[in-house]
């Protein structure tokens, strides 16, 4: 599976996208005595293969083409995909554009709120940036999620994750958390090389060049 997260930018903050691949297999084990129990684990960790941020100035048209774009890249290959984007504030009519997109894959809006929860209201999840928080850095200490080897933005995003709810930019880090939280399901498709992926993404032009 492919978990695309999508954090929007705002007037003066950069888009970011990126792309967490969960394994698509579990070992099972049946415990029958004294205690009938059944573990599924995975058989692998999740990891994050790819990661931009946008620059400056880009509109929410681009960004939406830049979307469809990851999500409908051949490297992808067979695997399940689902996009999961920051819908808060002037997110919505971004999200009604990416449904207009035709992605070809689930989309998850995620309104991100302050406190703590989750709910689910006519689609719509909101998510506090706490969990979402909490939720990555969880998964990352307990090894279920990793960092893709030589990720050129590894520096940023950990700079981002460190500095965390201070006055600095977390755009990288909010959509990996985002893609993250979109890891909570999984079913099984063709396997496909995360490196594959991340290469293939790297090398496709992000937007075409906007006349001066």
């Amino acid at each position: 599976m492919m978990s695309i997260g999508v954090d929007l930018g705002k007037m003066r903050d950069h888009s970011a996208i990126a792309v967490v691949r969960s394994p698509d297999t579990t070992e099972t084990t049946a415990r029958l005595s004294p205690w009938q129990v059944i573990e599924r684990r995975r058989t692998d960790p999740s990891a994050l293969v790819y990661v931009e941020k946008i620059p400056l100035g880009t509109s929410y048209i681009r960004v939406v083409e830049r979307v469809r774009q990851v999500a409908q890249h051949p490297e992808m290959g067979g695997e399940r995909r689902v996009v999961v984007v920051d819908a808060t504030r002037v997110g919505m009519p971004v999200v009604e554009m990416l449904r207009d997109a035709r992605l070809g894959c689930e989309l998850k809006a995620v309104t991100i709120t302050g406190g703590v929860g989750e709910r689910n209201s006519g689609g719509i999840y909101s998510v506090s940036k706490t969990d979402l928080m909490v939720g990555l850095r969880t998964r990352m200490e307990q090894g279920w999620v990793e960092v893709a080897r030589r990720l050129p933005e590894w520096a940023e995003l950990r700079k981002q994750m460190l500095g965390f709810g201070g006055a600095g930019a977390d755009d990288l880090v909010l959509a990996f958390a985002l893609a993250v939280w979109g890891v909570k399901e999984r079913m099984v498709g063709a396997r496909v090389s995360g490196a594959a992926v991340a290469g293939a993404l790297s090398r496709t032009p992000l937007l075409p060049e906007r006349s001066s």
